[in-house]
């Protein structure tokens, strides 16, 4: 099985960004859990005209039966695991490479939304071990939007394969990094437990495929 996991790097009003750590240690830990599988991790740019283009040219390479990608919800108290991507864009909100889209739709030529099937009683499993989560029915209108769509787009070409983004919280250190006060900025678990609950995350998803 071929499993891809990805983050985000910093962007604007977030210097800090807590996936860029965790997709390599989560990673590491799947490979060590998981040694017939092999799993691709990698850090994206916060940036529309080059993230989205990244994770298409990582399916065509890995093929993955799994793409699961990680980006920050600065005012999430909760692991969001998101049921749906929409083919929109904030035009007033320059992503790191100081952009802008000109039109609030990402691409004429796709749907107006994807959705994502997580496996059933995923939430009720994380909250069982300790885990914040929650489903949401909104991945914004910022880059991870825009990198779910693409990803989507990609697995629904192959058979089988599965797409999914989890908005994560600020942890504790991550908000501290950023300047704000962790309980203003809703950070909620430890650099640790965000690790811990994406690791379950992953092996849901795997489980579910084996």
């Amino acid at each position: 099985m071929q499993v891809l996991l990805t983050g985000f790097g910093p962007f604007p009003g977030a210097p800090t960004n807590p996936t860029a750590n965790l997709v390599p240690a989560l990673t590491a830990l799947c490979q060590r859990e998981f040694p017939a599988h092999e799993f691709h991790g990698e850090v994206l740019p916060v940036e529309y005209a080059r993230a989205p283009d990244r994770v298409a040219a990582l399916h065509e390479k890995t093929r993955p039966d799994i793409a699961l990608h990680f980006g920050l919800n600065g005012k999430a108290a909760e692991l969001h695991l998101e049921r749906r991507a929409v083919n929109q864009c904030a035009i007033d909100r320059p992503d790191a490479a100081g952009y802008c889209p000109r039109g609030p739709i990402l691409d004429t030529a796709e749907p107006g939304m994807r959705t994502c099937d997580w496996p059933a009683g995923i939430v009720e499993r994380m909250r069982q071990a300790g885990y914040p989560a929650t489903f949401s029915d909104s991945a914004g209108a910022y880059v991870c939007n825009a990198v779910m769509m693409r990803s989507l787009a990609c697995a629904g070409a192959r058979p089988g394969a599965f797409a999914g983004l989890v908005h994560v919280p600020h942890t504790r250190e991550s908000a501290e990094l950023c300047g704000a006060d962790p309980d203003q900025a809703g950070a909620m678990v430890s650099d640790a437990e965000l690790l811990g609950g994406a690791a379950l995350i992953a092996r849901e998803l795997i489980t579910a495929r084996t």
